[in-house]
């Protein structure tokens, strides 16, 4: 997806527009992400202090998957949405 953004063949350095526009991106990203891992360590604690093990307190339930990939989903797609502005202009 992203590649074809910056013009598929045709498009002009894709390696240096991805690997800068992705750090950008991701920095940005980073605010959503922390509540999700405030959630989840509040979560463990709260599972140790009922007397859970710790391994059970830290496993990852589909919750947690479903967050992190829609996280994933939304930086890719923002990434190539970038690309594509910047191969536009």
């Amino acid at each position: 997806m992203a590649y074809r953004s910056n013009g598929g063949a045709t498009g002009v350095d894709f390696a240096a527009r991805y690997f800068s526009i992705s750090i950008v991106v991701t920095v940005r990203y980073m605010v959503y992400l922390i509540p999700v891992v405030l959630g989840i360590c509040f979560s463990a604690f709260y599972a140790l202090m009922q007397g859970s093990s710790a391994e059970q307190a830290l496993m990852t339930d589909g919750v947690e998957v479903v967050l992190l990939t829609l996280w994933y989903s939304l930086i890719y797609w923002s990434i190539a949405r970038n690309i594509r502005d910047v191969a536009r202009a």
